[in-house]
């Protein structure tokens, strides 16, 4: 048990005795426990954030609204400004690119791939994301067949052989990523 007022006054505190904190998130992580605290938390952040606009900061309150409140859409709207910085790692695209895998709009995955991949010269990164924008593809696809599937049979396939077996794929896609594909 814990006291979320406690919890609260905590964070008020900490953001009072130093309001360019921009890692409150180190202190605050660790208590979340519900909705309400991870709430709390992200409105310090952004506050942090309008004093001293730093991309960890509003990154870290993305990361909170992405794992903590699975709300996809207030986590990429902080992990997009983030992302606006040039001080912010490349991981920060791969996080925001994951938030749509996360919330199953892998389109719109496939959108953001195909612009990091255009924005960038490194082509180590570009290497990696064609990969991701690979395997993005390979998802949809396999989801989609999965829908006609359960639409035209009425039920839920058990398993990916099941879509090659019904005559709905040729064959199941080989992970580009290396984990490869199971049934969820």
């Amino acid at each position: 048990f814990i006291d979320t007022d406690y919890f609260y006054d905590l964070v008020d505190l900490s953001s009072a005795l130093d309001p360019d904190n921009a890692y409150i998130l180190m202190f605050g992580r660790g208590w979340v426990l519900n909705s309400g605290m991870a709430g709390k938390l992200i409105q310090v952040l952004e506050h942090a954030y309008a004093r001293d606009p730093e991309w960890r900061t509003i990154f870290d309150a993305g990361w909170i609204a992405l794992y903590s409140l699975r709300d996809y859409e207030k986590a990429r709207s902080f992990l997009k400004t983030a992302m606006k910085d040039p001080a912010a790692p490349s991981f920060v695209g791969g996080i925001y690119t994951y938030s749509f895998y996360a919330d199953r709009k892998y389109e719109a995955a496939i959108a953001q791939i195909s612009e990091q991949i255009k924005s960038t010269d490194d082509h180590t990164l570009q290497t990696h994301l064609e990969k991701q924008l690979h395997w993005y593809a390979d998802l949809l696809k396999l989801n989609r067949a999965a829908m006609a599937y359960r639409e035209r049979l009425g039920r839920d396939i058990g398993s990916l052989g099941e879509l090659v077996d019904a005559g709905f794929m040729d064959a199941i896609p080989e992970d580009r990523l290396g984990k490869g594909f199971v049934w969820d």
